[in-house]
């Protein structure tokens, strides 16, 4: 017996033994995963967030006030899941408080791109349901796929979508009132589709203005392998009245990319006249350009006749999108683009449809403002192959920093809403005032009730322009007092890059010096709080300096992380100079309504101080390479890591009289011994005298015309060190 039980209690331990080693075994199996953590309130709550491809996601759900959870659904890739070994349910728990689901993803077949956990509440007392949706994406995946993007407002839209692809549509929110809240109306029916899956939602907080709360609210679908866009589904969105009622505000409808129309030409035109002549050929593609400010009823624009052009057989709306729109510091506004096809109209444009735009009051009632008729091309017309860039001044204080390319149009419209000072525009190249400019020419000048516009031509023949600068004076009436404020319009030039050695700092003393070096830019970075202007406040004595010009500046917003402001980036260039005496100090500051300046913070440039031997932009040798391989009028010349290199000779500098020195020793001739002897000859080598019916050379001083550049005769004060020591004289 004793035998037996000591069997049985070794048999056991054994057990316990194995079972052990499996629990630990199975910790170990998550130890590397990355561990995420969720709540989910008693609120509509929306979660986005960034995950790996192992992970393991809490989520805590909250049950008080009265809610019960009725049920919580997953998603993979958009698709809903009931039980999968990707994603699977590892843990639920409960108390009085919470209910607690702990789930593991483990994607070792890089399958996954995106999860969605959707929680549906109720609240017994109100019957009414609230959804929680945690959204997760794995970024590495989603780089897999094409992205589109679009932005809707009102009525009917088009986007161009292709198989197995991504889809973002940005809509607007108004936070104040009921009716301007968005839902996808009809989610259920995208669900159900085997072609395109809802992936999930993200609301982005704008707060311009106090008029201007709300939200960007971004939806994004995947497409999948379809090959007929009538299988897809349109995407409706929808808002409440203050009864609940629900109503359809906007609807995008998806089309597939047609590969054949990547073969066909484009036509960019910006819609502002009242009858417009728009120039095309068949089988093309007319972008339609179009401004539109939703706010006010005068200048909101739509496509008034919208359904006839949707029931031509010659014109197709490929896709409507808005660019610019609600962005934070800024109202809603923009340009609103029509993409069209223009089939085989077999050369009769009056086949085709005219386009008629106008705006919308809150009744529903349209007005016709602008008409757009298609003519057919005959030869080619000017500046048609000439890309175009549109810009719009609508604000005080406006900064716009984008790249364009040579040979382009720059569309200006400045609203008249502030008093434009006319005639008073800026331009500038390189940092350089032109003053009558030859790369960016004035084609056009117009005004009407609402803007004035302003068509400018570039092209750079030489290829030599890296950066051109607009500067809008605007005069602001602020209840009597006059504030000019500049909007600045910056053009970098990506394809004629600037190779300047660059210096960066950020400004943050009262007084601040900075090192630079002669032919460089120097970037400065100064902070402005969110309640606080930030100015460069001597910028007219910069620009009537010969030895910086002021190039740019750009805005970067802070995150909330970083603290509220923004960083201002100034970019100047520093000329050829050699006395950083002769630099001005940045001065910032703020700037009263009243005009009254505040220096708050100084920068002081110093010129960079090294040694650093060159010549002509070649390094010297080291001082170990004495093997000379060229010689010619400047001195001696060797080989480093297959470069040339230039021999420095050490020339004492220590007295007003310099060492003399003689060339033609290396040519074969002796030098003249008399120090005043008579040229004779001059050429390539040097001057040439004759003793002893021999050639001679004659003997100079070592900085004879060096660079170009005089003896010092009476200063020995050293303001700039090369190879050589150099002084000022005569302002030269």
């Amino acid at each position: 017996m004793k035998l037996i039980a000591f069997l049985l209690l070794f048999n056991s331990l054994l057990v316990g033994l194995f079972a052990s080693d499996l629990i630990n075994e199975e910790i170990n199996l998550f130890e590397n995963y990355k561990v995420f953590n969720f709540t989910v309130g008693d609120v509509n709550r929306n979660i986005n967030e960034v995950i790996e491809k192992h992970s393991i996601i809490n989520v805590k759900i909250h049950r008080n006030n009265n809610l019960e959870l009725q049920d919580i659904k997953t998603y993979i890739n958009g698709d809903k899941v009931e039980n999968s070994e990707i994603f699977t349910i590892n843990d639920i728990k409960n108390d009085d408080n919470f209910v607690y689901y702990q789930y593991v993803l483990k994607d070792d077949f890089d399958k996954v791109f995106s999860l969605k956990i959707k929680v549906n509440t109720f609240q017994i007392k109100e019957k009414w349901q609230m959804t929680g949706i945690i959204v997760l994406n794995i970024p590495e995946q989603i780089e897999k796929f094409k992205v589109y993007n679009y932005t809707v407002y009102d009525d009917i839209n088009y986007a161009i979508v292709e198989e197995n692809s991504i889809i973002n549509i940005q809509n607007f929110e108004n936070g104040f009132l009921i009716e301007g809240l968005r839902e996808l109306m009809n989610e259920e029916e995208i669900d159900n589709s085997e072609y395109i899956s809802f992936l999930g939602f993200r609301r982005e907080e704008i707060n311009p203005r106090a008029d201007d709360l709300g939200y960007n609210v971004y939806y994004q679908f995947f497409i999948k392998n379809v090959t007929d866009e009538n299988l897809l589904p349109q995407i409706k969105f929808s808002s409440f009245d203050d009864d609940k009622n629900e109503k359809i505000k906007e609807v995008v409808k998806l089309r597939l990319k047609n590969e054949s129309f990547e073969h066909y030409k484009i036509y960019n035109y910006t819609i502002s006249d009242d009858v417009t002549n728009v120039f095309i050929e068949s089988n093309s593609i007319a972008n339609i350009k179009i401004y539109s400010d939703y706010k006010t009823e005068k200048n909101n624009r739509i496509l008034i006749n919208q359904e006839e052009i949707e029931n031509s057989e010659y014109i197709t709306i490929l896709s409507i999108n808005k660019e610019g729109y609600c962005r934070p510091f800024y109202s809603c506004n923009g340009f609103v683009v029509y993409q069209m096809v223009i089939k085989d109209i077999t050369d009769n444009e009056n086949l085709l449809p005219q386009l008629q735009f106008g705006a919308i009051d809150k009744n529903g009632d349209k007005e016709e403002k602008e008409v757009v008729i298609f003519k057919l091309k005959e030869g080619e017309l000017p500046y048609e192959n000439y890309k175009k860039y549109d810009f719009i001044i609508d604000g005080a204080g406006e900064n716009i920093v984008t790249d364009i390319e040579n040979n382009s149009i720059i569309n200006v419209r400045i609203h008249n809403e502030y008093v434009h000072i006319n005639g008073d525009i800026k331009i500038y190249v390189n940092g350089e005032k032109d003053e009558s400019s030859e790369v960016l020419v004035l084609n056009n000048v117009r005004s009407d009730d609402i803007f004035t516009y302003y068509q400018y031509i570039f092209k750079d023949e030489k290829d030599e322009v890296f950066l051109v600068k607009i500067v809008i004076p605007n005069r602001i009436d602020y209840f009597n007092f006059y504030r000019i404020y500049k909007e600045i319009i910056t053009l970098n030039i990506p394809e004629h890059p600037k190779s300047f050695k660059e210096y960066n700092y950020t400004i943050d003393n009262d007084i601040n010096s900075i090192t630079v070096e002669k032919n460089s830019v120097a970037i400065v970075k100064v902070y402005e709080r969110h309640y606080k202007s930030m100015e460069l406040l001597n910028e007219e004595e910069i620009e009537n300096s010969k030895y910086i010009n002021y190039l740019s500046y750009r805005i970067e917003e802070r995150n909330k992380s970083e603290g509220s402001g923004r960083d201002l980036y100034y970019s100047f260039y520093i000329k050829d100079v050699m006395d950083e005496n002769l630099l001005p100090q940045l001065q910032f500051g703020t700037l009263d309504i009243k005009g009254n300046e505040e220096v708050e913070e100084v920068v002081i440039f110093k010129l960079n101080s090294t040694n650093e031997c060159s010549h002509q932009g070649y390094k010297c040798c080291s001082e170990g390479n004495t093997t000379v391989h060229y010689t010619d009028s400047d001195g001696e010349w060797g080989v480093e890591n297959e470069h040339w290199c230039f021999m420095k000779k050490d020339i004492s500098t220590s007295t007003s009289t310099p060492k003399a020195v003689c060339f033609s020793e290396k040519l074969g001739y002796p030098c003249c011994k008399e120090q005043q002897q008579n040229v004779v000859l001059t050429d390539k080598d040097g001057p040439w005298g004759i003793e002893n019916g021999r050639w001679c050379g004659i003997v100079s001083c070592p900085y004879e015309e060096k660079r170009g550049y005089p003896i010092c005769k009476t200063t020995t004060k050293v303001v700039y060190t090369d190879d050589d020591e150099w002084g000022v004289e005569n302002n030269t």
